[in-house]
């Protein structure tokens, strides 16, 4: 958490494959929630690649949902996706 405060990319990217991904700080943020609320981009970037998360749309006219990444969901509906309220 204190790397992505400090904007450190290099300490981020060194740890970005340790259980520390998933470690809540006292107020309850992952690091990459941290990174989001505090306008940490090349962070998240190196975040956002270690933790491939992704959101189901069902678009209109689609029989199914289907699956985005985080920036592809970004790009479809031009907002910045935050995993918490802001």
């Amino acid at each position: 958490h204190q790397a992505v405060m400090a904007g450190d990319k290099e300490l981020v990217n060194q740890l970005k494959d340790s259980p520390w991904l998933s470690q809540l700080d006292r107020y309850g943020f992952t690091p990459l929630e941290l990174a989001q609320l505090l306008g940490q981009q090349e962070c998240q970037n190196i975040l956002l690649n270690a933790n491939s998360r992704t959101i189901k749309v069902q678009l209109e006219g689609q029989k199914f949902p289907t699956a985005f990444s985080i920036a592809e969901f970004e790009d479809i509906f031009n907002f910045v996706y935050r995993p918490f309220l802001t």
